[in-house]
């Protein structure tokens, strides 16, 4: 079969808060709500502060983990006059970051960072997903900043044996994968796939378009291992402060023009 692919866009984690843990009987609409708060939007500039891209992300555990997409960060990491931009729905933008576990030869398309704690997280419970399960996404589609869609798990691919293989070394998808019917778009890369009671089932990664009948799979990396991922061994590299847009863009830019 012939794709193409189409980018969308604890190590410990503490004891859950009363309000970050698996919700329980609540409104989905409470739920959203909780969840919301622990979603990032992460914007990617190039040297003249032009946005490049615009992904997802999301904290897990108060510590302060982040975890996106790589292909969300590629460009930032890969070009180093280009700048990164992350905020949360109420507007707060992040002053520090570090890159924990960011490596292209890992094949998983995850990205683990960190900066300072935040009250509002997904906690990783390793909750069991497959065909059939509902779901939620939130990601920043097109303008539409920190929106919600619903679907459910159509398929889920193991990755000894998922169709979905990229020439791209770094998007190889050696990972368990869920294809799933809440259609992704860029600048939903990076957004958190949860549960009715607010349990993390996976990260929204990708859509996969066969080129002989033009059918759309939107494809998310399952929580099982997203819970290996950022077990692994990191390699912490703290981003230069030059590199952080800590204002809004048009704020950054008229900084940039005064130099």
């Amino acid at each position: 079969m012939n794709f193409k692919a189409t980018f969308f866009l604890f190590l410990c984690i503490p004891s859950l808060t009363i309000a970050q843990a698996i919700v329980g009987l609540k409104s989905q609409d409470y739920v959203n709500k909780l969840r919301h708060k622990a979603v990032l939007k992460i914007t990617i500039f190039d040297k003249e502060l032009n946005e490049v891209s615009v992904g997802s992300g999301f904290y897990l555990g108060r510590s302060g983990l982040i975890l996106t997409n790589f292909h969300v960060l590629r460009d930032f990491l890969n070009k180093t006059d280009h700048k990164i931009q992350i905020q949360d729905k109420s507007g707060k933008r992040l002053e520090s970051l570090t890159i924990l576990n960011c490596n292209s030869s890992e094949q998983k398309d995850l990205c683990l960072l960190k900066s300072k704690p935040s009250k509002y997280y997904f906690p990783a419970t390793g909750s069991k997903i497959g065909r059939g399960h509902q779901l939620t996404l939130i990601g920043h589609c097109g303008k539409k900043d920190f929106n919600i869609k619903e679907g459910k798990v159509i398929e889920y691919y193991k990755s000894t044996n998922n169709k979905f293989k990229l020439k791209y070394n770094e998007l190889n998808y050696r990972t368990d994968l869920i294809q799933t019917s809440a259609n992704q778009c860029p600048g939903d890369s990076g957004g958190p796939f949860y549960s009715s009671q607010g349990a993390l089932l996976g990260i929204a990664s990708i859509v996969f378009t066969n080129n002989s009948s033009s059918k759309e799979y939107n494809i998310g990396i399952t929580n099982n291992e997203i819970l290996s991922f950022i077990k692994r061994k990191s390699n912490p590299k703290k981003v230069l402060n030059e590199r952080i847009i800590k204002e809004t863009k048009s704020e950054a830019k008229l900084m940039k023009f005064l130099e």
